[in-house]
């Protein structure tokens, strides 16, 4: 495999899919955490994909993100959801 300079990843500051994947991160726990006492994956997630939206919006705008990589900053985050409610869910039951 060579390296291509015209693709999405060799022609982006890294810093700036760092600081996408960290909000993602820190949105999907916000949203996990603020549900932590109702055991309802649905509603995080109800709350979670708005917020991805609008951080995917200022992702393409100001970060200079390709949407294809901010959708996949939306699925990593989704999974993240997923753990992290798991976490909250699982540790109010011992």
């Amino acid at each position: 495999m060579t390296a291509d300079e015209s693709s999405i990843l060799a022609r982006m500051n890294p810093f700036c899919l760092l600081g996408a994947a960290l909000l993602i991160g820190t949105a999907a726990w916000f949203c996990a955490r603020l549900y932590r006492n109702t055991n309802d994956f649905k509603k995080s997630l109800r709350l979670f994909l708005p917020t991805a939206l609008a951080l995917d919006c200022v992702f393409i705008s100001v970060l200079q993100i390709d949407a294809v990589l901010a959708a996949g900053l939306d699925i990593c985050g989704i999974i993240a959801l997923a753990l992290i409610s798991n976490y909250y869910f699982f540790s109010l039951s011992t």
